[in-house]
């Protein structure tokens, strides 16, 4: 028996950079040369944990950039807007999501940089819907795959393990929440359209 739906939103509820040639496209519209990615992804990997965690702003790394590479990056450059900017809707998922809300409350779980999901909201890449819970990790300083997330995220849900089905693009994920009991579908980003078809026909023969 489900009750509660969680969503992932990047590669699920919207199309991020999963799959595809944006975050380079990032770095070479910024005017980093090919001969520095590597430098500038080093870097990226050392700060996206405390990023994904809500622990410092994505203007650290922006800054950085500035201080280390040989670039010039305008004064109101924001990186949080160009990567929001290169988002885009996946309307596939919009009726699945309707569907299910019909019958079930459904929430968003979701790591986010500080400020990102405000923005992904202002730019109406979400569907129209009332999400009954939201979990964003900038705004708990608990990001996915931690199981510490997981726990809170069913505590605002407030039914049973067991009453909580959750759909995600990562394998680290999904598995995280299997071991709490929950239902999960891993969503294929790549094929979103087939994605959720599958998804629409799962929860309809077997939670509807």
């Amino acid at each position: 028996m489900i009750s509660f739906v969680y969503f992932d939103v990047g590669g699920v509820v919207i199309q991020d950079f999963t799959g595809t040639n944006k975050w380079y496209e990032l770095k070479h519209d910024l005017g980093i040369p090919d001969a520095e990615m590597k430098a500038v992804d080093d870097q990226w990997k050392k700060l996206k944990e405390p990023i994904d965690n809500g622990d410092i702003h994505l203007d650290i790394f922006e800054n950085l950039l500035r201080k280390n590479f040989n670039i010039s990056i305008p004064k109101n450059y924001s990186m949080l807007d160009d990567f929001v900017n290169r988002f885009e809707k996946n309307p596939s998922l919009w009726p699945v999501i309707q569907t299910i809300h019909t019958t079930h409350r459904i929430g968003l779980l979701t790591n986010m940089f500080v400020g990102m999901l405000d923005k992904i909201i202002e730019h109406n890449l979400l569907p129209k819907e009332q999400w009954d819970i939201i979990v964003d990790s900038s705004l708990i300083h608990l990001k996915k795959p931690d199981k510490n997330i997981f726990e809170y995220a069913e505590k605002q849900a407030g039914v049973s393990h067991k009453e909580i089905f959750f759909i995600d693009n990562k394998i680290e994920n999904v598995e995280a929440a299997k071991t709490f009991g929950w239902q999960t579908y891993l969503y294929d980003s790549l094929n979103p359209k087939h994605a959720s078809e599958e998804l629409q026909s799962l929860f309809l023969s077997s939670f509807s």
